[in-house]
Formats: C-alpha cells, sequence, structure tokens
C-alpha cells in the first residue's frame, strides 16, 4: 500500500488534534473501525469514519488535513471492497496515536487514559468549559460524543441519558448556555459520585 502520509511526522502532532476529543474516545473508535474491516461491515466502517472526521480539529490545519486525507482515502478504499487496506492504515493510525499518547502526554493524562470513569468526566469538563465559552459548534460534538458512549444494553438507562443530552443540544439550539451548563456540571457531579462509590464496593470486596 501506497504511505499517502509520513505516520512518524504525524505522531508529534496527534495531540494537537485531540483538545476536544478524550484521549480513551478515539482509541475505542479506532479499534470500532478496525473491527468493523474485519467484519467486512460497510455502514459501521463508514460510520466510523465519519466520527473521526468529525473529531479533527481544524485550527491545526496541516494535521487536521493529513488525517482527512487519510480517511477519506480509506473510505474510497471502502468503496471498492478493499476492507484489508482501510484496516491497516486504521492499525497504524492507531499504533501512531498510542505512541504519540506514550511520549507526549504527562503522568496525569495517562492516568485519564487508563480510567474510564476519568475519561467521561473529562468529557463533560469539556462540554461545562463549552457552554461557559458559548461554543455552540464544541458542545454539540462534545454531546454527540457523550451520545455514542452510552450503552443501549442498559436500555433505560441509556435512554435517560440520551434524552439529557438532546435536551442540552436543544438548548444549545436556542442559546440558552447556562441552563445546558447546569445540566452538565449536574450529570458530572452524579457521575464522579458514582465513580467514587463503585471503587468503595471494588475495595470493600477485596478486603473482605
Amino acid at each position: 500500500m501506497e504511505q499517502i502520509i509520513d505516520y512518524t511526522e504525524l505522531q508529534g502532532k496527534f495531540k494537537e488534534q485531540c483538545i476536544d476529543v478524550p484521549y480513551l474516545v478515539v482509541n475505542e473508535v479506532y479499534d470500532l473501525g478496525i473491527k468493523a474491516c474485519d467484519e467486512k461491515d460497510t455502514l459501521k466502517a463508514r460510520n466510523v469514519f465519519k466520527t473521526l472526521i468529525g473529531f479533527l480539529n481544524f485550527e491545526y490545519e496541516e494535521p487536521a488535513l493529513g488525517l482527512y486525507k487519510l480517511y477519506d482515502h480509506c473510505q474510497r478504499l471502502l468503496d471498492t471492497g478493499n476492507f484489508d487496506g482501510a484496516k491497516q492504515i486504521l492499525k497504524e493510525l492507531s499504533a501512531s496515536w498510542n505512541k504519540a499518547i506514550e511520549t507526549n502526554l504527562s503522568d496525569n493524562e495517562k492516568e485519564e487514559i487508563n480510567d474510564p470513569g476519568a475519561a467521561i468526566s473529562a468529557i463533560y469538563k469539556r462540554g461545562i468549559k463549552a457552554c461557559e465559552e458559548k461554543d455552540s459548534i464544541k458542545i454539540t460534538k462534545i454531546l454527540k460524543i457523550l451520545m455514542k458512549s452510552l450503552d443501549f444494553q442498559y436500555q433505560e438507562v441509556a435512554s435517560g441519558f440520551y434524552r439529557l443530552y438532546d435536551y442540552c443540544a436543544r438548548l444549545v439550539n436556542e442559546n440558552k448556555y447556562d441552563e445546558a451548563k447546569e445540566i452538565l456540571v449536574e450529570l458530572n457531579q452524579c457521575w464522579n459520585k458514582a465513580v467514587v462509590a463503585s471503587l468503595n464496593d471494588v475495595n470493600e470486596a477485596a478486603a473482605v
């Protein structure tokens, strides 16, 4: 396969591309794309690339355009049924992403990656900050990430969160940023309490 961009060069710029998207989320999306290629599921793979394109931060034009070209190339590979080619690119990007995380992030940031609870809390905090900045584009992106994180195996709970995120999106459309922020603050507080309670349960069980 012809290499259309230098992965090594990208490694130093990956951190610029995930200011608004927690690193763990991007990693999971790459894994979903690889799985979709293994399953030869065109629809699922296309949704993955649409999600990745939505993550791009064009304030950093050069790396964003490089990644966009790769994602677009992968989608064209899907059109020809070349799932192996698309999968190979995703695997190389995932490896570069993980290497960039290892070399560019602080210890605290690495702890956030390894803790899914902290990752969700980080998304809420980014949403709260975006509400304070009245940045509707950023808030919408964050709410979409939160919606995609829901596990509908637990339908009642997931549906409840989905309705809250959808309501926040409608508040943002009406420029009611303070109300959207208040909901995200409460959700973040509830999430953190649930994480602490879960850790306490684990510690108590381990002590038995």
